[in-house]
């Protein structure tokens, strides 16, 4: 089979030069026995002949075939069948000749095709991945690969495939054909030069004072409604944002609490991103400066230099990832000026995509030299996170991270920390580009220190839409 215009078709036409081929030879033989006398070898000859004419002749021209008679005439009906439109029917030959022993990787193509000309595209995936183990028809498969990505809405990986397939072709058709595909992602990346992203939700926190990793709040103290705004803006430079150019990034955050405003957060940060490819590689480069208000007084600029390096893993959607970041906190209010100073930190993870289901885990050093010694943790992060789309309309994901802190205090002893973190969230996608997202959240953090033990629960629900 073969494909014009991302569309799949059948090898008819390729089926019948080879069945001329054979009846061409049969005619050879039926005019250099003319002078045979005996009638009954030629009656033999004859129908040796048509036994040849009947079986599918693609059949005997491809290697590695397990067949017999029964999976012969199921394949043939199943390709019948395609060239008629019954898909499903074509799908059901070609499983039984599948059960019947045939085993050959035009038939797992064939099977791949009509799953994915009937929508069941997880079932495709599995086919054609089955056939790029085949030299011969890597390319291929990776062209249909990129297809299904194009159907599933991912269009980096389906760049990666085409990119894959272009790369492996040996027939000038496939080459062309997956290079059209990218010309025509490239056209529709170029077109978004900007995006905006907002999102409100509202929530309950029981435990407001401890603010996320600040050390300048006690660790327990009241429960409160709240609700947060976030805004995105994203301005793109360059023909391939996705691979290379550069991007400028605003984001303005705003937290406020119901009763116990004196918490209230207010955060605006500017970011020039850049990025690079060199093969599969994707350098990245950053500066960002992030402003901080608390109960609407200036609390903090952080300034943040970052480097980021991601490699792909594999043929789908997998890929490594490693960034340092290094940041100056500035702290404006003068009774915490204390913990101003620096911060590194080194990030490793990991990210896994297969059909629906995504995974992430990941390595955090932290390391901060503030002002106050006191206040100067050296921290170890594990973090890992799963998901699951049950539909194309709704995403599950449940998260968790480990977090030990150590902080080297002068005459006392030091302040130890675990932090232990669970997230069990989902999103609905609706039309026009809204989502509903809901999040519950729960932290318990334990100390040698007993003014920082604390637990601490959250749940929010928020509406968001991409322009």
């Amino acid at each position: 089979m073969h494909f014009i215009n991302n569309t799949v078709i059948t090898r008819s036409d390729f089926m019948k030069r080879i069945i001329s081929f054979h009846l061409s030879r049969g005619r050879v033989w039926k005019c250099s026995h003319k002078h045979l006398k005996c009638q009954k070898l030629c009656a033999f000859l004859l129908l040796l002949l048509s036994c040849v004419i009947v079986s599918p002749p693609v059949l005997k021209a491809e290697e590695g075939g397990n067949q017999s008679f029964q999976s012969s005439f199921l394949f043939k009906a199943g390709k019948e069948a395609f060239q008629k439109g019954l898909h499903e029917q074509a799908l059901e030959y070609f499983l039984n000749a599948r059960t019947s022993g045939m085993s050959k990787p035009s038939l797992d193509y064939n099977i791949g095709v009509c799953f994915y000309r009937l929508g069941k595209y997880q079932e495709a995936e599995k086919a054609f991945r089955k056939i790029a183990e085949y030299p011969d028809m890597v390319s291929l498969a990776y062209y249909n690969l990129g297809l299904i990505s194009l159907k599933q809405q991912d269009s980096d990986a389906a760049v990666h495939r085409f990119q894959q397939a272009k790369s492996k072709a040996k027939n000038k058709k496939i080459r062309l054909m997956a290079d059209t595909a990218l010309d025509r992602l490239k056209v529709k990346e170029r077109k978004v030069t900007w995006m905006q992203f907002a999102s409100v939700g509202l929530g309950f926190d029981d435990n407001v004072a401890s603010l996320a990793d600040t050390e300048n709040v006690q660790a327990n103290g009241g429960d409160d409604f709240f609700a947060e705004m976030l805004g995105h803006i994203r301005r793109n430079w360059g023909k391939k944002p996705g691979e290379s150019g550069t991007q400028l990034h605003m984001n303005v955050y705003l937290l406020q609490y119901l009763e116990m405003d004196e918490y209230d957060i207010s955060s605006f940060s500017l970011s020039l991103l850049h990025k690079e490819s060199v093969n599969t590689l994707r350098l990245e480069g950053k500066g960002e400066y992030t402003y901080i208000l608390l109960d609407n007084n200036s609390f903090e600029q952080i300034p943040t230099i970052s480097v980021q390096l991601r490699y792909p893993l594999q043929a789908t959607k997998s890929v490594a990832r490693f960034q340092y970041r290094f940041s100056y906190l500035d702290i404006l209010d003068d009774d915490y000026e204390y913990l101003t100073g620096l911060r590194h930190k080194f990030l490793g993870e990991s990210f896994w995509k297969w059909s629906t289901y995504n995974a992430l885990l990941g390595y955090v050093l932290e390391m901060n030299d503030r002002d106050d010694p006191d206040y100067s943790p050296t921290r170890h992060t594990i973090k890992a996170n799963f998901s699951v789309y049950p539909s194309k309309l709704l995403r599950i994901s449940l998260g968790c991270n480990y977090r030990k802190s150590k902080y080297h205090i002068g005459n006392l002893r030091d302040r130890n920390e675990e932090r232990l973190r669970g997230e069990f969230g989902f999103t609905l996608y609706m039309k026009k580009d809204w989502e509903l997202s809901g999040e519950y959240q729960y932290t318990d953090n334990y100390s040698n220190y007993e003014d920082y033990k604390y637990t601490k629960n959250i749940i929010i629900l928020s509406l968001s839409r991409s322009f």
